[in-house]
């Protein structure tokens, strides 16, 4: 979830679905 919020550019990196990013 924080990687996600810390590399919005970098989604290609970062696959991670926006539901964890409310997790976190």
């Amino acid at each position: 979830g924080l990687r996600r919020l810390i590399s919005k550019d970098n989604d290609l990196r970062t696959p991670i679905t926006k539901d964890e990013i409310v997790s976190e």
